[in-house]
């Protein structure tokens, strides 16, 4: 900053005595240069630092910690070559005619620690923390909770893409593809689908990566909005070990590989010093987050509402710009995909240069957006939260509130109030709502309760004049909430809800003719799909085995392949996914499905608990 003062009033600051500091040579600035000064000037703001001094003027700029090299000597550009091309342009500037420039001090100083801590001591802490969190999400893993129907959609999607293809079947824009196409970036690091026995457990063991990256991501944001480790451990023991989490973040789900890249991006944010490269940086991670799960574009706002804070002033309308431009843009390859393979219109509208029918984005988005709470309620969903973990459920309504209506002096706790609240719009607005669209809102909520902690221990250090209390309060809280979270979290360690569906793939494998047409849900699809699969073994894979979904809905399927007669099915699994979307399907239709009359010829081969297997008996 340059700062122009009256003769009069430079002399009568620089004429004041004051205690001059140790100057010593700077580094990266030859030994003729000298360190900035910190004159005691009444008028200069507090953490700034003099570059250059004359008898009316003097120059400062921002004095952020640990800075070592000179601020008219950081490269940028092509400005690391200027002192050669122009060695007097230091002292030009201090010359020339000069005005105030804008503030550039940031929201997020870093302040010093209390208790300063050696970043190798606070290292090696921080790996033990994250290897017993992947010790609570690792442990009963591959039973807990049962194969779900989205995981094996996924990790069908995710061989597709080894394959060439998008997925198995026609590809119908429900969701980005960027999520199965990280699934299947990771798949040649295990050495394959079934380096874990199946394809659902590999793929659980990739979700648990994600996990461990969220959880060190939660920590250090909250460390860095609060300059506390307590806090911030505080935050990341709440998110990895709460009974929630552990239950549908350990599950293969788009929500678990969107909130990393999201935290990434609010990590980037927070920490970037207002610098332009972490602005774009941070763009770009929330691109990725919304083109894994496109429901996190419901935290656009408050993320720019976040640029605007950790921006200084002068940059702020620049920055805005770049960074919803840059995530618009990287979002909007999606809605190129779509216009580059003509299935962005509906063929229903039936335009010029639609001559076939196909699938459309701009049709699934209006049809996801009238789905009703009748295939997924919130009051169903919320009964399940709270039989899980009542206490971060209640809190992840008061916690938002709280820093709400206090974050107006302490705008961290309002941006995390924020971020909160946009997310829980999604549950309010009437439409389907599935137990696990909880996962996004896990790691806001955690961040909200270290906040709404921080500030209630601090009213009550200062209301009994201890300074240390909050600290210590901090830590009891922590203490607390281990216990509290294993308690809750004995049954995710001790059932095993995986096992019917295993010991159907092993009775498929052992039993099921090889050429035979098989009608499956997802889960099984990867295992009976590729050579080496738990429903496969030594022997050879399924070619003729089809999802049910697709049988009922696809008239590629139904009408092509299976040229509309029931008795070209042969098995049928049946479990309570199955069940409940054929009705739906039937619902919709309003008639039955060949898959549905195949189910009325047919006797059940084998069961185990809710699983049935069916034979259709063919009038031949």
């Amino acid at each position: 900053m340059v700062r122009d003062e009256t003769q009069q009033q430079a002399n009568r600051h620089i004429n004041t005595p004051t205690q001059s500091l140790p100057i010593t040579p700077w580094p990266g600035i030859g030994a003729e240069q000298q360190a900035p000064e910190r004159p005691q000037i009444h008028s200069l703001p507090q953490g700034r630092l003099i570059l250059h001094k004359q008898e009316n003027f003097y120059v400062s700029t921002v004095n952020r910690r640990q800075q070592r090299v000179h601020p008219l000597r950081k490269p940028s550009g092509v400005t690391s070559a200027l002192p050669k091309v122009l060695p007097q342009q230091q002292t030009r500037i201090a010359d020339s005619e000069t005005r105030r420039m804008p503030r550039l001090d940031t929201l997020n100083m870093a302040r010093h620690s209390r208790f300063p801590i050696p970043i190798w001591l606070e290292t090696l802490g921080l790996l033990l923390v994250l290897v017993g969190v992947g010790l609570a999400h690792a442990y009963n893993m591959f039973n807990f909770p049962r194969y779900e129907l989205d995981e094996g959609t996924y990790m069908a999607s995710a061989w597709s893409i080894l394959q060439g293809q998008l997925m198995p079947y026609a590809y119908g824009y429900a969701h980005p593809p960027a999520g199965w196409i990280q699934l299947a970036t990771w798949i040649p690091l295990f050495n394959g689908f079934f380096a874990f026995g199946n394809a659902l457990n590999t793929g659980r063991v990739i979700v648990l990566l994600y996990k461990l990256g969220s959880a060190l991501l939660v920590y250090l944001i909250t460390r860095r909005l609060s300059a506390r480790r307590s806090l911030g451990l505080l935050a990341m023991g709440i998110f990895a070990l709460t009974p929630l989490g552990i239950t549908y973040q350990r599950e293969i789900y788009l929500d678990n590989i969107a909130i990393f890249w999201f935290l990434l991006s609010l990590f980037l944010l927070v920490t970037g010093n207002s610098r332009l490269r972490a602005i774009i940086f941070s763009a770009l991670t929330l691109g990725i987050a919304i083109l894994s799960k496109e429901v996190l574009i419901l935290l656009m706002p408050a993320m720019l509402y976040a640029v605007w804070l950790y921006t200084t002033h002068f940059q702020r309308k620049f920055a805005l710009v770049a960074f919803g431009y840059t995530t618009l843009a990287l979002c909007s390859a999606w809605i190129l995909m779509a216009l580059m393979r003509n299935e962005f219109f509906p063929y229903a509208w039936h335009l010029p240069w639609d001559n076939h029918a196909h699938l459309s984005l701009l049709q699934t988005i209006l049809e996801q957006t009238k789905r009703t709470q009748s295939e997924g309620s919130l009051g169903t969903s919320f009964s399940q939260w709270m039989g899980l973990d009542s206490l971060l459920v209640v809190m992840s309504i008061v916690a938002p509130v709280f820093n709400l209506v206090f974050g107006f002096r302490q705008r961290n706790q309002l941006l995390l109030s924020l971020l909160a609240l946009s997310f829980w719009l999604l549950f309010i607005r009437g439409g389907v709502v599935f137990p696990y669209y909880i996962i996004p809102l896990i790691p806001l909520v955690a961040m909200n309760c270290a906040f709404a902690c921080a500030t209630l221990a601090r009213w009550i250090s200062q209301a009994m004049h201890l300074p240390l209390l909050q600290g210590i309060l901090i830590l009891l809280a922590i203490a607390a909430i281990v216990p509290y979270d294993i308690l809750h979290a004995q049954p995710i360690y001790t059932h095993d809800y995986a096992q019917e569906q295993r010991q159907a793939m092993d009775w498929m494998r052992e039993h099921l003719p090889r050429n035979t047409v098989v009608i499956i849900p997802p889960q099984y699809f990867v295992d009976m799909s590729v050579s080496g699969g738990e429903a496969v073994g030594a022997h050879s894979p399924f070619p003729k085995a089809q999802l049910f979904f697709n049988v009922a809905t696809d008239p590629s399927i139904y009408h092509d392949q299976l040229k509309d007669n029931w008795q070209n099915i042969d098995y049928i699994l049946v479990d309570p996914d199955v069940i409940l979307h054929l009705n739906m399907i039937r619902e919709v239709r309003g008639g039955s499905s060949i898959l549905q009359q195949a189910l009325k010829h047919s006797i059940e081969r084998a069961h185990f608990y809710d699983i049935s297997i069916y034979q259709v008996q063919h009038k031949t």
